[in-house]
């Protein structure tokens, strides 16, 4: 006699969501240290090519690279800070599965998550498996 399968309990797929959650944070962290240190990288590139000595022994500077040194470290404390705002997307994320909130915006952070690996494409296609699954659907309001 053929028994159909039982739908998960609740309190699976609450665990499910906790995983989910878990991995978003994760994935959140990562990505804002990664991005802070190739912002870190770069000003100090910006800083190095702005302190370049251009004197030329009493004869007036040929170029003057203060001004491009400058720009370069402008454009990494700006990089900096959207990955901050990348890491904190995904946190609030985590907090919003948790509180099995938003299910669209959280189906769209799991699809933006899978292209950045390893992390993120782990995050992104579970919690895309949890959140597109029928028995965890009814759980959002």
């Amino acid at each position: 006699m053929w028994i159909p399968p039982s739908r998960p309990s609740a309190t699976y797929a609450t665990g499910l969501l906790r995983t989910a959650s878990i991995l978003f944070i994760v994935h959140g962290i990562t990505v804002s240290l990664l991005i802070a240190v190739y912002a870190t990288v770069y000003a100090m590139l910006g800083y190095g090519i702005a302190g370049l000595d251009t004197s030329t022994h009493g004869n007036p500077p040929t170029h003057n690279f203060s001004n491009f040194g400058h720009s370069t470290a402008l454009i990494a404390i700006i990089i900096a800070l959207i990955g901050l705002a990348i890491g904190v997307l995904y946190i609030v994320g985590a907090s919003l599965m948790r509180k099995q909130k938003c299910w669209g915006f959280l189906l769209v952070l799991a699809a933006l998550a899978i292209p950045v690996f390893p992390f993120g494409t782990a995050a992104g296609f579970f919690a895309g498996y949890v959140l597109l699954d029928d028995s965890n659907k009814g759980l959002f309001v």
